[in-house]
């Protein structure tokens, strides 16, 4: 028998890696370019996003510090004084790892287990997403990190939101649109 139920499966990652205990996400894009064979490209940039409330298990009906993205974030009150803070390029989060005793752990653990699971989850849809040749699709990727640096993928969107909401924004989607 076939069924039509689908199914969330979600692990809640217990222990993230905080920033001034801060909770964040890492939004990275990624082109398909073709589907078969699977032809992945990251953007070059990726940057992050961070919760304006301090992370705890205290409360885990608080979406402010729980929930990174800018639709759940702008709901803060005070998001329009906080908002230039609340994202960080890549090169600040490597100053910041450099700065914490973790200089390499971006190149040789971040970034290439970003690019894998990128990779290993286009190839896992390919089969039922639909391949027009000569054209190309622009996902973005939501990571979160824990405690050892270890990457998890929260969330593959498909037509990310490009908008100049912050500097940071402003500055990477102008560059990776034109």
């Amino acid at each position: 028998a076939h069924s039509t139920d689908r199914w969330i499966v979600q692990k809640y990652v217990e222990d993230p890696l905080l920033v001034d205990g801060h909770k964040f996400d890492i939004r990275q894009w990624v082109l398909v370019s073709d589907w078969n064979p699977v032809t992945v490209w990251l953007y070059q940039e990726c940057y992050l996003r961070f919760a304006l409330s301090k992370w705890s298990t205290d409360n885990f009906e608080d979406r402010l510090a729980h929930l990174c993205n800018n639709s759940v974030q702008k709901d803060d009150a005070g998001f329009e004084e906080k908002k230039d803070e609340s994202m960080w390029e890549a090169d600040t989060f490597r100053a910041w790892l450099q700065a914490n005793g973790h200089a390499s752990v971006w190149e040789e653990k971040i970034a290439p287990r970003m690019k894998a699971v990128s990779v290993w989850a286009m190839s896992c849809a390919q089969d039922v997403l639909s391949n027009r040749k000569e054209s190309c699709e622009l996902f973005g990727y939501d990571f979160v990190l824990d405690s050892h640096f270890n990457v998890w993928l929260l969330e593959v969107n498909s037509s990310p939101d490009m908008a100049a909401t912050t500097p940071v924004t402003e500055k990477l989607c102008h560059t990776c649109l034109y």
